[in-house]
């Protein structure tokens, strides 16, 4: 009779070792193996399928164990056995659990790393503008008759019609005291530009609308800016660049995606960080600093196929400079041709994103330290008629127009040959090494021809 009690007992228990063994065993396998790598766990623990074959274990787990104790009928669940499923099947049923059950896993929730990074990484903040407190300005003014400019004059360049767009920002207001003296000094280069035919749009703050401004510069030949110069994060390296409009700040990629100036144009900038020193650092900044600021400050304009890049302190400096470039001068001469020229401090570089560019820096020494205040970009040789006139092929003296001076030019070197001394080039049109009336009967095939 007690025999029989224990099989009846053990029949009735059958099934719920039989669930409590599977129990065990899944659970043991769930745990880590040697070799086994979370990364590996956590990618395929989100494969739908072993998700949905671990939860098929889990489901058959539960319906195998419905009651047994005594007097009641134990029933089974009629699913079928799964097979037995890889480690890695495990996480999805894991995470099935942990919801159902609404608590945490520990060991068994190994999340992949790089989801962790994808879903606490905060986007990187735009740049932020800045300006400094006020724009560089020097300790004197320019000594008298040190390159200073009463009246503007005109000068015998015969160039084709040009434009200018001049900006003036707000540095203290619309109106303050400082902005007031830069619209004055860009008045200056206004006057000198004028009085050289050429025409000027003025953009002075208020009137700083970067709409208007990018319609009227397209095919400008010069673009002058004075106001704060612009960095975009912090000191002592930040990245610099554009300028500070009225309720605008443009960018340097703003110039570049919307500024369409005339080939070869001329560029002119006052503000902090353009010659390289600023007037918000206490500390010196090194030469190194002061070439990555220019050459930064600068790019953009030769990006969009500027020639020249000027920039200086002193209020009349593009009064002068304007002037020089309308003499004849080329565009070195004309920086160089400033009383705030020093051939003893300067520094002669190539532009780093441009190598047909020079870029010249030059410094003072103001307040007890050295400042970068001085400094040119750009195609050294070149003069106005050589970045704007399209010269006649025979315009030998260059005045637009072919005629009895440049016959002249060419008989005056008359049955010169290669090897004397008065022989050039230039004047053998037929390249035989030797000028005759042929020479001189092809330019008077070009009688008459202009600048076009």
């Amino acid at each position: 009779m007690k025999q029989k009690h224990i099989n009846a007992t053990l029949k009735r228990a059958l099934p719920l070792i039989a669930a409590l063994a599977l129990t065990t065993l899944l659970i043991l396998t769930a745990l880590p193996q040697a070799g086994a790598t979370a990364p590996a766990m956590a990618s395929l623990s989100t494969n739908p399928k072993r998700i949905n074959e671990s939860a098929a274990a889990h489901s058959f787990i539960r319906s195998s164990f419905v009651d047994s104790t005594p007097g009641t009928t134990t029933r089974v669940s009629a699913a079928p056995r799964p097979e037995r499923q890889p480690l890695e099947s495990l996480t999805g049923l894991k995470s099935i659990e942990s919801s159902e059950r609404g608590a945490p896993l520990g060991v068994f929730s190994v999340p992949s790393v790089a989801s962790v990074v994808q879903s606490t990484a905060t986007p990187p903040a735009p740049p932020t503008p800045h300006t400094p407190p006020s724009p560089p300005l020097p300790p004197l003014q320019p000594p008298p008759g040190a390159g200073v400019a009463i009246e503007p004059s005109a000068y015998a360049l015969d160039l084709p019609p040009l434009e200018a767009v001049l900006l003036v920002g707000p540095i203290d207001g619309d109106d303050g005291y400082w902005t007031t003296q830069e619209k004055q000094n860009m008045d200056l280069a206004a006057a000198e530009l004028e009085a050289n035919a050429v025409t000027v749009y003025k953009f002075y703050t208020p009137n700083n609308d970067w709409e208007q401004i990018k319609a009227v510069a397209e095919e400008a030949h010069f673009l002058f800016y004075r106001g704060h110069g612009v960095y975009w994060s912090p000191l002592p390296h930040p990245t610099v660049g554009g300028f500070a409009l009225k309720n605008r700040f443009v960018s340097s990629d703003d110039i570049r995606n919307d500024l369409h100036l005339a080939p070869d144009a001329i560029v002119m900038l006052y503000g902090c960080f353009t010659a390289g020193s600023s007037g918000i650092e206490d500390d010196i900044i090194d030469s190194a600093e002061a070439q990555r600021r220019v050459a930064q400050y600068s790019d953009p304009f030769f990006d969009i196929g500027a020639a020249g890049y000027y920039t200086n302190w002193y209020g009349n400096a593009f009064q002068m400079f304007v002037r020089y470039l309308f003499q004849g001068m080329t565009l070195g001469e004309t920086y160089e041709s400033y009383f705030d020229f020093n051939s003893a401090t300067v520094e002669r570089y190539i532009h780093p994103d441009h190598p047909d560019k020079a870029m010249w820096l030059d410094k003072d020494f103001w307040g007890g330290k050295t400042q970068y205040n001085n400094a040119f970009v750009g195609l050294p040789d070149l003069t106005l008629a050589d970045l704007f006139v399209d010269f006649p092929d025979y315009d030998f003296n260059q005045n637009c127009i072919v005629d009895v001076e440049d016959i002249m030019q060419v008989a005056s070197h008359w049955y010169c040959k290669c090897e004397d001394a008065c022989y050039h080039s230039l004047y053998d049109l037929d390249g035989d090494c030797i000028i005759t009336v042929v020479d001189i009967m092809l330019v008077v095939v070009h009688w008459g021809e202009t600048c076009g």
